[in-house]
This record gives structure tokens, sequence and C-alpha cells, in this order.
């Protein structure tokens, strides 16, 4: 210990400067980002706060790479290698250096920036430490292992570029099966526990073993972690679904639910399609509507589809065409009508439009049941117990701008109503349970715009919506021909 205490301190005395500069930078992003009510920035504030991150990104980097590499492990011009002084000794000096020299500022920062905005010490200092685990998880430790395996600031950028290619390459090859669905923490935790653990045996390898070939080792280790990391995600998304309808809040409350095609019901208007923020089709794509009813849904809560899979299967049983339809809402109190949109290739479309096929849809979805957090009085900034610190302002435009920020993670799904106002929702979907909630900020924050009008002189109602079950369902339509249910102008 004290030998590695004694590396460290060498390590400060040469790049002290270095790491004043970082913690300046800390300081400057803090001061930039920082703003006495809970709304954005503007874009200048924006604009500089955006330039001091990516200066802080540089610099942090250079001191974990410089701060690693005064002992370079793949080097044998080295005079640690002659005195001779412990791979753990020399190894734990490094992870010194990364805690305080790098996540210590962090931890000030952060701590002195969630204190100044009036929240308690505790939660302030539990959701920091969260969120440099993160920091050093998805950033700062596979820093330090390129170092590591490198014995020059060149290399290590080589390398580091090297790392990034492929982890693009493989992201680009593999899709992500739970895509941007509420599911996509379950693979996302399992690829970082993986490469968290690819790293450690990396930097291990490299620091402790003897082997001529330790280096070579040791980067293989570490690309075929990253490349695991990239290909993880597009694991199949039954596996998942499954996974998380264990962790059901009330698996029973889908247990009535059915859904059926209203075949009737497509016929009254061709134009309606109910949706979430659905846009024309691709150019390429034609556009097709099925009309469907889910009965039995509980009251209070909103059905979400997380995901409906597609198949056409022509006459004699071969697949004509297999792919995802768009994901749509039924919000509370809805009549339980919707026309499930599905794109399908124009190619495809010309090939099968007049042939009968049989389509089958199997839908993934999931409760969500509301449950009011508070009513905030107009133009009255307030603390909301378990919601953080909400203020409002007229943006000028006929529309009220209400900001909230709380330490540590605020609800994924949040819907504000102003008066009788309409209810808007500010969804993120991440079923993720709540421990398992951070990220690399530690203060987390919402907007919502709502309309002025009528009614307005009542308080703004915040309701919080939480997962309660997931469920599936199958349906198919025995016969059909897809020009006669594709929308008007689609084509």
């Amino acid at each position: 210990m004290n030998l590695a205490w004694h590396i460290f301190r060498k390590d400060w005395r040469i790049l002290w400067p270095l790491a004043a500069a970082t913690m300046l930078l800390q300081v400057l992003v803090m001061m930039a980002i920082r703003h006495a009510t809970p709304f954005p920035l503007t874009d200048g504030t924006s604009a500089i706060a955006a330039l001091l991150t990516f200066a802080l990104v540089i610099s942090m980097t250079l001191l974990i790479v410089l701060t690693v590499q005064q002992e370079a492990i793949p080097s044998i011009n080295q005079d640690w290698l002659t005195r001779p002084v412990a791979r753990g000794d020399l190894l734990l000096g490094k992870l010194f250096a990364l805690v305080l020299l790098v996540h210590g500022p962090i931890v000030a920062v952060s701590v002195l920036q969630g204190l100044a905005e009036g929240f308690p010490l505790l939660p302030v200092l539990h959701a920091t430490l969260n969120s440099n685990f993160e920091i050093a998880l998805c950033y700062s430790v596979p820093a330090m292992a390129v170092a590591a395996m490198t014995r020059s600031v060149v290399q290590a950028i080589i390398f580091g570029l090297a790392v990034v290619a492929i982890d693009v390459l493989f992201g680009s090859l593999f899709s992500p099966s739970t895509g941007d669905t509420g599911l996509k923490w379950i693979w996302r935790t399992v690829s970082h526990v993986e490469i968290l653990f690819a790293t450690i045996v990396a930097v291990c390898w490299q620091y402790f073993s003897r082997s001529r070939d330790a280096t070579l080792q040791s980067r293989a280790v570490f690309m075929v972690g990253v490349a695991l990391f990239a290909l993880i995600p597009a694991l199949p998304w039954g596996p998942a679904f499954s996974f998380q309808r264990s962790l059901a809040a009330n698996p029973q409350a889908s247990r009535s639910i059915a859904v059926a095609v209203e075949q009737g019901a497509f016929f009254q208007d061709r134009q309606i399609l109910s949706g979430k923020n659905l846009g024309p089709p691709d150019k390429n794509e034609t556009r097709i509507a099925v009309p469907l009813r889910f009965s039995s849904v509980p009251a209070g809560v909103l059905l979400h589809a997380d995901r409906t899979d597609v198949r056409l299967v022509r006459s004699d049983g071969t697949v004509a065409y297999r792919g995802v339809g768009h994901v749509f809402d039924l919000p509370a109190g809805d009549d339980g009508t919707v026309r499930q949109a599905i794109d399908v290739p124009s190619a495809v479309f010309a090939r099968v439009a007049d042939q009968p096929l049989r389509l089958e849809l199997e839908y993934f979805a999931t409760l969500l049941r509301g449950q009011l957090v508070s009513s905030v009085p107009l133009n009255v900034p307030r603390r909301v117990p378990e919601f953080g610190w909400c203020a409002m302002r007229n943006n000028g435009d006929e529309r009220l701008e209400v900001g909230c920020r709380q330490i540590g993670a605020l609800p994924f799904c949040v819907s504000m109503a102003a008066g009788r106002g309409p209810e808007k929702f500010v969804c993120e979907l991440n079923y993720e349970p709540v421990p398992l909630r951070f990220s690399v900020d530690p203060i987390d924050h919402v907007e919502v715009l709502l309309p002025l009008g009528a009614g307005l002189d009542a308080a703004i109602a915040i309701r919080v919506y939480e997962p309660e079950d997931h469920f599936s369902r199958k349906v198919v339509v025995p016969q059909l021909r897809l020009r006669e249910w594709t929308l008007t102008g689609s084509t």
C-alpha cells in the first residue's frame, strides 16, 4: 500500500498541471449547466456547455492515458522493471490516480451542484456515486485498459479507434432486438456486465501475466469483449420479454384482455390511424392498417404496445413477408379501438397485393398504471415530494413550459395536465427496476409544453406511470387482400 501511494504521488507531481486543468474544466461545465430554475439551457449556453464538455473529455482521456503510461507495461525500457516494483502495487497506484484525479473531482463538483440546487446531502451523494459507476463502466475503466495495453499516446489513439470501429461495425450489422422499447435495459445490463468482466480480465492479464505475448493476448481479450458488447443487444426479443414479464408487479392484471380484428370498422374512415407520431411511410414502403379492438382493459391504465410481430403467409404456407408494426398507445378511458399501422416494402406489396393472404399478428404489450403525484399551483415554484423541484413559465408562444429537476432518476413516464386541459405525456420507456436507474448525470430533468387556454387558473396535475403487467396476444386474419387494407394515398 505504501509503494502504491508513492507511485500515485509521483504521478501527481508529474501530471498535476493536466489534473488541475481537468478539475477546472469540470467546475466550468458545472457553472455552464447550472441554472436557477429547472428549464433547458439557452442555445448560447448549451453551445458553451457542449464545447467545455468536449474539452473535458479530451483532458480526462489524456490524464488517464498519461498516468497509466508513466510505467508502460508493454515497454522493455522502463526503470520500474529493474527496481523491481510489484505489478500489484503498480496497478493499485494507477487505480489511486483514476479514483482521486478523475472521479474525485467529478464527485466533488456533482455534490456541490446538488447542494447548490437545494437537494439533501445523502440523496445527492447516492446519486453521484451511482453516476460515477456508470462513467467508470462506460469510459474511464475502458480508457485505462486501452492505455495499459499501449506504450504511447499515439498507440493508444490508434488502438482506441480500432475498438470504436469494431463496436460501430458490429452494432451496425446487428440491430438491437429490444430497440427503443422499455425492455432495452435487459440486454444493455448484460452487455455492461460482459464488458466490465472483459476489461478486468484484460487489465489483470496485462499486469500480472509473465507471458511474452501478454500484450497481444490482452488486446485479443479486450477486442472480443468489445465485439460481444456490441452483439449482446441483438439477442432475441423473446427471452428478454419473458424475463421482463417475470418482474411484473401485478401478473394478473392483463388476464382478461382480448384482442380482435374489426373489419367492418376499417371502412368507416380509412384516413384515421392511431399510433405514436406516425409520419408518412417511406417512399419504398406501402402502409396498410389493421382495425383492432382491445377489450376488458382494466380501468385507469395505459396500454402500450411494445412490439408487434407481423407475418403475411400465402395459401401454400410460404411466408411472403415478416416484419414489425408501428407501436401505439391506448390511453386510460379510451374505447379500446386502434388501427395498427404496418409498412410493407413496396416490392413485396406489388407481388402479393391481390393474392389471398393470412395475416398473423403477435402483440407484446405493457399495462402502465398512472398515479397522481401532486397538483402544482400555477406560477409557484415548489418542491414536489419524490419528484424534485418544479417551476413553470410562459414561453411566449401560447404555451406553458413546466420544468422539473430531481436528484437521481425521475420516473420514465410522466404526464402533466393544466387545469381542464389535455394530458401531455413525456415517456422514454424504460422498465428497468428503480434501483438500477441511473445515468452519467446525477440530476435528472423533464420539461413539458402545455397549451395555454381555459382552465389554467387551477394547477398542474403531475402523474407518474409505472409498469403493472406485461402480456402477449396473437391475432389471425384467415384471409385478406392487401390492396383492400391499404390507406388512401399510401401507395
